[in-house]
């Protein structure tokens, strides 16, 4: 089955991107694979005319392009696991800026890391009030050392240049000009807010 060019653009990077993957693990070839998943779906489901990934023909249609780029050995928990991850792309990498470089380098793969930003960003349940006893309050305690010594402490100057920049590098070509473009409105929305405030005295 022949693909048009941009999904088999896509389909090859992500071909390429999986071997390389076997020899060594990486965050951003897991994005460029998950890149050619998005986009085989989007080809099943536009070839199936549906809008939503399932049925008959959408799957074979999708079955096709995953073994025509080699990414039938993606068991289907984990292609489900890295769909998710894609469609919450920009919160989970905003995510992992503020992990240290080390944390990054081993939180590689898709599935690893959606379940450490899972847990990183779950909201508590409110529950109501209680008197505690010592024990509950020395349990509440040890509890509070242990999530304080495993929150990521802020990163120095340097040190957050250079994750931004490793994150940069993990992004395709075709998003660094969107990306460039955020970082250019968010600095000019700073500066005229802090020209407002310096009228504003």
């Amino acid at each position: 089955m022949k693909f048009e060019k941009d999904a088999d653009r896509i389909g090859k990077a992500g071909q390429a991107a999986f071997k390389r993957l076997k020899r060594d693990k990486n965050w951003g070839d897991w994005m460029i694979v998950g890149e050619a998943l998005v986009m085989g779906r989007t080809v099943a489901m536009n070839a199936a005319q549906t809008n939503r990934p399932e049925g008959r023909a959408y799957t074979e249609i999708f079955s096709q392009y995953i073994k025509h780029y080699g990414l039938a050995d993606i068991d289907k928990s984990a292609r489900s696991k890295i769909f998710y991850v894609m469609a919450h792309k920009p919160e989970i990498e905003a995510w992992r800026v503020t992990l240290t470089p080390l944390q990054r380098l081993e939180l590689n793969h898709p599935v690893t890391v959606l379940r450490h930003w899972q847990k990183a960003t779950k909201v508590a349940k409110v529950k109501p009030p209680k008197e505690p006893d010592q024990s509950e309050s020395q349990a509440a305690h040890i509890a509070e050392l242990e999530a304080a010594r495993d929150t990521p402490r802020p990163l120095a100057p340097a040190a957050l240049r250079e994750a931004y920049r490793a994150y940069l590098r993990a992004l395709p070509l075709t998003q660094w000009k969107a990306e460039l473009d955020a970082l250019e409105e968010e600095f000019l929305a700073a500066s005229n807010a802090t020209l407002k405030r310096r009228k504003a005295h």
